[in-house]
């Protein structure tokens, strides 16, 4: 009977489900078990020939498979990093060491003895190995192999602030001294890090730039050589020049007393420069002046005048009667009175009535022997400033020649007048050369004799249209209070003269200049009769006595200095007055006379020998000038496009509008624009082969503020001043009401105000004036230089002059102040600077140190120390308006960029030369710092935000590991670094793996090859950190399963006991 079989059939596979239902229970606590399922399929005999028959009662039960639930356990969480758990699909792989490969679920890890990470039963968790930049290596043991974590030094430094836009920096010490608070504006400080890794302090300070301009003054006399010239012929005995050899002639002859040497001076600019030397020299005049007195006379007090028997003036005169002055005659028309005929005579142009160009009732002309004008002081009486008090003043009337009845003037019985006449003999004037007389200059454009001169300034008076241009120019103009009144030329004999008179109310002495050559004379013979007596030893000084006697040097002040080589005998002369030599003075020595060639010869020099001063070329921040340059700046560089352009592009913190050179000191001069106060230094040098160096005055240039100056000049002397009452006074005082307007305020003066009360009025009118422009600060008057300075705020930058005008009508508008040459108030101006606004300089220091570190402050142009920067401060800015960072050691930030990187070298005090270490990252020398987000608003000065990369040595103290699978280390000094990445292996068919024991299992060929990936990649799980998975047996489950199985058990049983009992029925039949 088949049913035997079939009850054990299924009293096995009951037994099988209770022994699989019991491993799973006793597994629910086995971190990482995957329960298992048992499997049941029916039994049924198979016919040889076809499957079994339709009608067939099968065999029974076999346990077809017993398969595992891969569904993921709970996940809990420990306390050890070590603990790991997939959260989701995939295994850990293990190897054993000896080339066996296991996979697992259970994540319970530990580190062994080596540091590798292993499971409980020693087996080495597999992952992924990293380089030092992070990139993946093959699969291999997992391990803690970093015990420490080096230091890293700090490579960037994030640092935003907020400096006080209210704090005022004109306040601040005028040095800046990193111990001064008082020298700063905001200060601050970082820990960084160093190479070994040792905390450091980086100190930065911020000082805003002042209101102030430097002012730098160097003195060029160590580039400028004097001129020379040696004589090529040794002289042993001076007194050969007074036996010079006519002729030519080789042997001794008679003296030439006629020989002489010219010693000329010329200017770089072709003027005289002995005119412009020191007050005490005395120039020997190229012009001879010389005043005259005026005479007066009573036209009435004449007898036989105007038919009268009284001299009352009442009379008058008959037609076709004359009156004769001077050579000058008035034809009466009938009925004139003394007053009348005074009248006319003082209307008469002085240059026409020298030149005879009158008309009715005139004729005729003034005595040439004469030269002056007529001024009608009323009451008949008729004043004749007189040129040539020698010669007597004929009055004649009608043929009939009067007793002389003209007195010499007497200023004592004319009060307040001043006619006095001034003669000017003319000298010829060399082509180029200038001769100004009363502010007219005319310059020759070919040599002009004395006639030619006196005729140019004739008739450009009486025409400015009528005067040769061929010959020369005239410029500026003829200035009031004097009168040309007389030209006198003799073409024959080349000698003119000029004579001009002093108007009625004048009494400004006439000013005279002649821009010509320098030149004097030194007579050979009288030389060498002078020297006859003199050791040769002394001539050398005995000769350059005469030569600057002759050119009129003062005592102390030689312009001229004369050597002798005692071994050759030769003699050097040279300039030695520092005013011609800084000027570029050509010094030109010729020999006249019969003995010349002779004189030239034996005193070594070519006739016509010119030598000038000449310059080492002169370096300002690597830019060159010459001589010409330094002589001629506002037309060679000041205001030449291209060469400022130049000039800029090298250094552009020099304002070249202040550029200027004192060629009577030697010193250059010129200011920086106010951002650029401290920021630096300013290289000025010979550039030639010694690069000479050049002081600067005083060793620092000075300072001077930024504000904008207006001054105005009150001048006391001008037409509206005048001495009222000499006895009560002799202080001028305004002679009539003016009224002032300054900046739009209008200020009233009254008459009888002196020029210390106007000023005050003016100071008094201060708080109207900034009302009214609220951009000035001070309206100040300086009673010591009778000057009004008006002050412009600093910020206010260069603004446009202050607006004055005077409705005076004495001065043609310009009142008490000084006039402006083309008209209205001359306003002298120091140009504002406003470019100090929102800039500030910017300095590290390392820890305790006083010297700045290099934080990329370029070098000054013409420095050179091998490297493009050197330690100081750099500049940075903010925008005035938003108070946005917008300038970093010049580069613009743009509104909202990052602000670009400011390179610190020298602050790792264990790498000096900044030598890239191995775990640097930016692969920059020195520490990058970046200010991005800092502003200047007027708040508290603050730190918004700062950081810095860099840390000390660490030690490990726990291992962690990312999501992901990156096995982490943790280190004492913060840092944290990926040693490895957890390998997780997933198959195609995860039922084909095969247990392995200690929740292990092994691939099969069902199961396939395992496919690595890290953590999260594919269909992997995400790694979790310690937490373990737990068994996934589900123990209600089981308990279910145990009673499906008990029941099975004891079914199948009855089933057997019931074929028990049939047997034993059949077995009783």
């Amino acid at each position: 009977m088949a049913g035997f079989n079939t009850a054990v059939t299924g009293l096995k596979s009951a037994s099988t489900m209770l022994d699989v239902t019991g491993n799973n229970i006793a597994n629910s606590s086995t971190t990482g078990f995957k329960s298992s399922r048992t499997e049941f399929a029916d039994i049924y005999a198979t016919s040889v020939v076809g499957a079994g028959s339709s009608n067939s009662p099968g065999s029974g039960v076999t346990v077809s498979d017993i398969s595992q639930d891969f569904s993921a356990g709970t996940i809990e969480f420990t306390n050890n990093n070590l603990d790991l758990a997939i959260n989701g699909s995939g295994f850990f792989q293990l190897d054993d060491g000896n080339g066996t490969t296991t996979f697992t679920r259970a994540g319970a890890f530990e580190l062994d003895k080596d540091g590798n990470i292993v499971s409980k039963n020693g087996k080495y968790l597999q992952g992924y190995g990293l380089d030092a930049q992070g990139n993946i290596l093959p699969v291999q043991n997992l391990a803690v192999n970093q015990k420490e974590s080096a230091p890293k030094p700090t490579e960037l430094i994030d640092l935003s602030f907020n400096i006080d836009a209210a704090k005022d920096p004109s306040l601040l010490a005028r040095t800046f001294d990193r111990d001064n608070p008082a020298s700063f504006t905001y200060s601050t400080t970082i820990e960084t890090v160093d190479s070994l890794g040792e905390p450091q302090l980086l100190r930065f300070y911020m000082v805003e730039q002042a209101p102030v301009r430097e002012v730098y003054n160097y003195d060029l006399s160590s580039l400028i050589s004097a001129a020379s010239s040696t004589g090529s012929v040794a002289i042993s005995d001076l007194t050969d020049f007074g036996t010079a050899f006519p002729n030519g002639d080789t042997e001794a002859g008679t003296p030439v007393e006629d020989t002489k040497l010219t010693f000329s001076l010329r200017a770089a600019d072709g003027t005289n420069p002995l005119a412009t030397l020191a007050e005490n020299v005395v120039v020997a005049p190229t012009i001879s002046l010389n005043s005259r007195t005026s005479v007066s006379m009573d036209l009435a007090s004449i007898d036989p005048f105007l038919n009268a028997p009284t001299n009352d003036g009442t009379g008058t005169l008959a037609a076709g009667e004359t009156l004769e002055i001077g050579g000058l005659t008035y034809t009466a028309t009938g009925g004139e009175n003394a007053a009348t005929v005074a009248a006319a005579f003082a209307a008469l142009d002085p240059l026409e009535a020298a030149n005879g160009l009158l008309s009715a009732p005139f004729s005729g002309a003034l005595d040439t022997a004469l030269a002056g004008s007529f001024v009608d002081s009323g009451s008949g009486t008729l004043l004749f400033t007189h040129s040539n008090a020698e010669t007597a003043l004929d009055v004649i009337y009608t043929d009939t020649v009067l007793a002389s009845t003209t007195t010499p003037f007497d200023s004592g019985t004319v009060p307040g007048a001043s006619y006095e006449s001034t003669e000017i003999t003319l000298e010829t004037l060399p082509a180029g050369e200038t001769l100004e007389i009363n502010g007219l200059k005319y310059t020759a454009t070919v040599a002009n004799d004395p006639s030619v001169l006196a005729e140019q300034f004739a008739d450009y008076l009486q025409d400015p249209s009528s005067f040769n241009a061929t010959l020369g120019s005239f410029d500026g103009g003829w200035e009031s209070g004097f009168t040309l009144v007389k030209q006198v030329s003799d073409s024959g004999a080349g000698t003119g003269t000029l004579y001009v008179q002093a108007d009625i109310d004048g009494n400004t002495p006439l000013d005279v200049d002649v821009n010509v050559t320098g030149t004097s004379e030194l007579n050979l013979s009288d030389l060498a009769a002078s020297l006859d007596a003199t050791p040769v030893s002394q001539r050398a000084d005995a000769i350059a006595q005469a030569i600057n006697d002759a050119l009129g040097a003062p005592e102390g002040n030689d312009f001229v200095a004369v050597s002798r080589d005692e071994t050759t005998g030769y003699y050097t002369l040279s300039l030695l007055a520092p005013e011609l030599v800084n000027s570029g003075t050509s010094f030109t020595i010729d020999a006249s006379g019969d003995g010349a060639t002779n004189a030239a010869s034996l005193f070594g020099f070519t006739s016509g020998t010119a030598v000038e001063p000449s310059l080492e070329p002169l370096s300002i921040s690597t830019y060159e000038l010459s001589f010409d340059d330094l002589l001629n700046l506002e037309d060679n560089l000041i205001t030449s496009p291209i060469n400022a352009a130049n000039f800029t592009t090298l250094d552009d913190r020099i304002d070249l509008s202040t550029m200027s050179y004192d060629t009577k000191t030697g010193i250059l001069s010129f200011e920086l624009f106010s951002e650029a106060t401290q920021a630096g230094d300013v290289v000025v040098q010979g550039a030639g082969p010694t690069s000479t160096e050049v002081s600067l005055v005083g060793g620092a240039p000075d300072e001077r503020p930024a504000n904008e100056v207006n001054t105005l000049q009150i001048d006391d002397t001008s037409a509206a001043f005048d001495i009222v009452n000499p006895i009560l006074s002799t202080i001028p005082v305004l002679v009539e009401p003016i009224e002032l307007t300054i900046g739009g305020v209008p200020i009233q003066l009254q008459r009888g105000l002196s020029a210390s009360q106007i000023g005050s009025i003016i100071e008094g009118n201060e708080d109207e004036i900034i009302t009214k422009n609220p951009n000035i600060e001070s309206v100040t008057y300086n009673r010591d230089t009778s000057e009004v300075d008006v002050v412009w705020k600093a910020e206010a930058g260069n603004v446009e002059t202050i607006s004055v005008s005077s409705n005076s009508a004495l001065t043609g508008g310009f009142g008490p102040f000084t006039p402006a040459d083309g008209g209205g108030i001359a306003v002298e101006v120091v140009n504002g600077d406003a470019s100090f606004l929102g800039q500030y300089r910017f300095y590290a220091f390392l820890n305790d140190e006083k010297s700045p570190l290099d934080i990329g402050k370029l070098l000054d142009p013409g420095e050179t120390a091998g490297k493009e920067t050197e330690g100081g401060p750099i500049m940075i800015g903010f925008d005035t308006t938003s108070g946005f960072l917008n300038f970093v050691n010049g580069e613009s930030v743009p509104f909202g960029a990052d602000a670009p990187s400011i390179q610190i070298l020298g602050a790792d005090p264990t790498n000096s030369t900044d030598k890239l270490a191995d775990n640097d990252v930016d692969n920059k020398p020195g520490i990058q710092l970046n200010l991005t987000g800092s502003t200047q608003y007027a708040a508290d000065s603050i730190v918004k935000a700062a950081s810095q990369d860099g840390y000390p040595k660490g030690d490990l103290i726990g291992v962690s590991f990312a999501e992901t699978g990156e096995m982490v280390a943790a280190f004492s000094n913060g840092q944290r670094q990926n040693l490895g990445l957890v390998a997780i292996a997933n198959f195609e068919n995860q039922s084909g793996l095969q247990p392995a024991g200690d929740t292990e299992w092994i691939a099969t060929l069902a199961s396939g090859t395992a496919v690595i990936n890290p953590p999260g990649a594919g269909l992997n799980g995400s790694l979790r950190s310690a937490a373990l998975e737990s068994s996934n047996v589900d123990l209600s489950a089981e308990l279910v399963k145990l009673i499906e199985a008990q029941r099975n058990f004891q079914a199948n049983s009855k089933t057997l006991e019931t074929m028990n009992t049939v047997t034993q029925a059949i077995l009783q039949i």
